[in-house]
């Protein structure tokens, strides 16, 4: 057969029950069940034998309930094999993790000569993606979906900026960064140490740990709103850092993008205000994700 979106004669598409197939062998199985119980209760009643008439009448109550019970079951069961799917992608992201940090750190040389080659940052990060499809990704122990490759490449520039020298002649000094955003970040982390939390800051960026919690930030004070690409570069920054929790500390706007995507991965974008809720929550350590504020 040819195309994706070949619809078998069993009623499945590509190995997954439609929705118009289950529907209608839910009708059908009701239907079914229903003139069965039917069929049962007007036996019970033309039953002389008032035991029989009790066991008839039970047996249709059974019938009729029989659709809802194997509904339920089926709901019960979906939703631990998408709890069963969701462990097991978590453990394979983990794995991916330290196979791939292991495969940069072993070739940090090789990155290094390939970092003085490429000086300019746009050929830096064409030159990562080739190093990931051609070394990382084949040297990992399992199969890596095509649909994940771009957010670990994004990972892999990350710890491949981490581990891979730059070349002394191509150092550049940082842009100083305005007052504004100075004053912006000293009063993030202020908050965050006025909170009980000891603080790291490097760059934009603080690292915060209370105990065994420890939560990265980041103090986006520029006028420019949080987008999805801001948010993916965190996201690699926090996972490069070994961080389960983090948010984007930001005074304006973030797209709906980026909302999305920081709500699927359990981060926060929050504004200056939310920071103290933040980390109470962040303290709790409660499973369920802060709600990005808008």
């Amino acid at each position: 057969m040819r195309g994706d979106n070949v619809m078998l004669q069993n009623g499945t598409f590509r190995g997954h029950r439609t929705s118009r197939a289950k529907k209608f062998e839910f009708n059908f199985l009701f239907a079914g069940f229903a003139g069965l119980a039917l069929i049962l209760a007007i036996a019970s009643m033309r039953e002389p034998f008032m035991v029989s008439r009790i066991v008839l009448f039970a047996l249709a109550v059974l019938s009729a309930a029989a659709p809802f019970i194997f509904f339920a079951v089926g709901v019960a069961r979906h939703n631990r094999e998408q709890i069963s799917n969701a462990i097991s992608r978590e453990r394979r992201h983990d794995q991916t993790r330290v196979e791939i940090r292991r495969t940069v750190k072993a070739m940090a040389d090789a990155l290094t000569e390939q970092r003085a080659a490429n000086d300019d940052p746009q050929a830096w990060n064409k030159a990562v993606e080739r190093f990931a499809n051609e070394n990382v990704f084949p040297a990992i122990s399992h199969s890596v979906p095509r649909s994940e490759r771009d957010m670990w490449v994004m990972e892999i520039r990350v710890i491949a900026d981490t581990f891979a020298a730059k070349p002394s002649g191509a150092v550049k000094a940082p842009m100083p960064a305005t007052e504004a955003t100075v004053a912006f970040i000293d009063d993030c982390a202020g908050q965050i140490a006025a909170a009980g939390w000891e603080t790291r800051v490097e760059a934009n960026r603080v690292l915060a740990s209370l105990g065994a919690s420890s939560v990265l930030f980041e103090c986006l004070g520029a006028d420019a709103t949080v987008d999805e690409r801001t948010v993916e570069a965190f996201l690699a920054q926090r996972n490069a850092h070994g961080i389960e929790r983090g948010a984007i500390i930001a005074v304006h706007a973030f797209t709906p993008a980026a909302l999305q995507i920081a709500r699927a991965n359990g981060m926060g974008l929050i504004k200056p205000a939310h920071v103290p809720a933040f980390l109470e929550w962040a303290a709790r350590g409660s499973e369920e994700p802060a709600r990005a504020a808008n």
